[in-house]
């Protein structure tokens, strides 16, 4: 997908499970992630997608999940999707080459149309063809919200 005309500020994007594990964490390698999700969310309509939030919950601590979802309070606006994501896209994705949760992800943001994922570590997607979306890293995402 060639999303790169679209306003990231108009669009909704998506964050990989990761972008928030590194925002938490503040991790050094990645300190876009922390910017993005606590300082520039609210520049941001953000759309959590289920699998996203199994994960999130399946990995943090309560207390983690609380400042995730206390940030995502403040963005300009946030919708979370609570569809499983269509079974024959998931088996179509995972045929392509993409691994189980990741197919899940693929269909549950093409059903919900959403242009953009934002991840540090989802590279291989560029592996499957075809994507729905354009997959940026923190640091690009930033770069795109001050652009536009």
């Amino acid at each position: 997908m060639n999303s790169s005309r679209l306003d990231i500020r108009e669009e909704f994007i998506a964050l990989d499970t990761n972008e928030f594990h590194f925002a938490l964490r503040r991790d050094d390698r990645y300190p876009a992630c922390a910017k993005l999700l606590f300082e520039r969310a609210l520049d941001l309509r953000l759309h959590v997608p289920l699998q996203v939030l199994k994960e999130l919950h399946r990995r943090l601590r309560q207390g983690d999940v609380r400042k995730i979802f206390d940030a995502l309070e403040s963005a300009r606006e946030c919708r979370f999707d609570y569809s499983p994501g269509d079974a024959e896209r998931v088996k179509y994705r995972e045929q392509q080459g993409a691994r189980k949760g990741d197919a899940v992800i693929i269909a549950q943001m093409q059903a919900a149309a959403v242009p953009f994922l934002v991840s540090e570590n989802r590279h291989f997607l560029s592996e499957v063809p075809n994507l729905p979306f354009e997959v940026l890293t923190a640091e690009e995402a930033l770069l795109r919200l001050d652009s536009n």
